[in-house]
């Protein structure tokens, strides 16, 4: 079998092409073309400007806000989303980052960031987009429910929107 040395036309350039050549066709018998096919215009899409409201930008300045603040010492993010395994044999296993698990019957999700204290104790942030005010979905409410969990014994969490909302709730915390 042969391989492709070139890219894939798009299925815009192909019906272009089928186009033209219907009408070169159409030229040599003397009729009009008969089989045009109508091919838009490319859209185009206006870049994504970094405003700094996105969640992961967010993420990123609290990430680096707490990596410098004396009252934590160990800052971890973590991954949403899956891996898949293959073992020897062909069996699939998926491996979840942002683990959904029960508690009492519970269902709760990792939150984004934890971090370690100075005094032990664990600080979880869940980070959301700026203008975010409330669970809205189901993966919202696992989420809380694991803020409501970590607080329940004896830890701290918190959702934040901003770097600002985090150091407020670092600074009402006695380490």
């Amino acid at each position: 079998m042969a391989r492709r040395s070139a890219a894939r036309k798009s299925m815009r350039d192909v019906y272009a092409d089928n186009n033209a050549a219907d009408r070169f066709y159409a030229s040599m018998a003397g009729v009009a073309p008969q089989n045009q096919i109508e091919v838009k215009a490319k859209r185009t899409v206006a870049p994504r400007v970094d405003d700094g409201t996105y969640e992961a930008t967010i993420q990123r300045d609290i990430i680096a806000f707490l990596r410098k603040h004396p009252k934590v010492k160990i800052v971890e993010r973590h991954n949403s989303g899956t891996a898949m395994e293959v073992n020897s044999v062909g069996e699939k296993r998926f491996i979840a980052y942002n683990t959904v698990f029960k508690v009492g019957g519970v269902r709760m999700r990792k939150s984004d960031i934890d971090c370690q204290l100075a005094n032990g104790k664990r600080l979880c942030i869940e980070v959301k987009r700026a203008g975010w005010t409330r669970p809205r979905n189901q993966r919202e409410v696992e989420q809380e429910n694991y803020i409501n969990h970590v607080l329940a014994s004896t830890g701290y969490a918190m959702f934040a929107t901003s770097v600002a909302e985090v150091e407020i709730y670092l600074a009402s915390i006695a380490v």
